[in-house]
């Protein structure tokens, strides 16, 4: 049993506390559904960063530093890549960036990758932004250069339109990418073949820690089992979350006795001697 305080493998660190049984499932997957954002946004006319008034920025949604360097924009703000490099400026010690719930475009999606170069970013949160493939592989291009090497956390929750063929994008960079500690997908469109191919990456990836596919309705045994043959190889996952999923009460369990395991030689939680 872990503590209220301390991250269990049943949900991702960054959120509320999530749902253990299949009614509770179904109910938080619909409210997430109805709520769900699309990419609506308009990129804007192009213009150079040090003219952006801040109004324009302002009228797309309000963004708040909610504790030093941590900047989010309120839920369901449209903003487009103009008011995103604005934010760069306005905001020149940004270390995360939360953009949750938000109207983003492609366009908006390059300009947060390159904010997350130039700022050196630890930590994004793109959930419920109607992601889609070929947003997973821009993500996925930028986890593989050395200027997102600073990024710690990411996290891609509800985005259902991302499915194993943008999985396989993010599970590519998983090979090479030596920061990103917690990679979440929690109700993302992950079935078998994705969690394969982050399986095979889990095999070489010597960095992840925590590992979110909670809600991915189309993963079952196949994928999980996947999962578990890469732990007898990984060390260095600490979590993995697969409740309200397809996969089975049982496997679940192994996984979870095979993470919380010494497969390293020091405990997950452990305290230094």
């Amino acid at each position: 049993q872990h503590s209220d305080d301390q991250p269990s493998a049943s949900r991702p660190a960054t959120q509320s506390p999530q749902p253990s049984s299949p009614s509770d499932c179904q109910a938080t997957t619909d409210a997430k559904k109805s709520g769900a954002s699309t990419p609506v946004a308009e990129s804007g006319s192009p213009r150079a960063d040090a003219d952006l008034p801040k109004a324009e920025f302002l009228s797309t949604g309000q963004a708040k530093e909610t504790e030093s360097g941590v900047i989010s924009l309120e839920e369901g703000a449209a903003t487009n890549s103009q008011g995103l490099r604005y934010l760069a400026i306005k905001h020149p010690k940004m270390q995360e960036l939360h953009l949750s719930g938000t109207q983003l475009d492609h366009s908006c999606l390059e300009a947060t990758c390159d904010l997350v170069s130039r700022k050196k970013l630890s930590k994004l949160t793109l959930a419920r932004v109607g992601l889609n493939n070929e947003g997973a592989k821009t993500l996925g291009l930028m986890l593989m250069t050395e200027e997102s090497s600073h990024l710690k956390q990411l996290g891609l929750d509800g985005n259902e339109q991302i499915t194993d063929e943008g999985v396989k994008h993010l599970a590519d960079a998983l090979y090479t990418n030596k920061s990103v500690e917690e990679l979440s997908l929690w109700g993302a469109g992950l079935g078998d073949e994705g969690a394969t191919a982050v399986a095979h990456a889990l095999k070489s990836n010597t960095t992840l820690k925590q590992l979110w596919l909670g809600e991915c309705e189309n993963l079952t045994d196949r994928g999980g089992k996947e999962l578990k043959d890469a732990l007898m190889v990984n060390k260095t996952l600490q979590q993995l979350g697969l409740v309200c999923t397809m996969v089975s009460d049982e496997l679940q369990n192994e996984i979870e006795d095979l993470v919380q395991s010494d497969r390293s030689g020091i405990l997950p939680f452990a305290s230094p001697a």
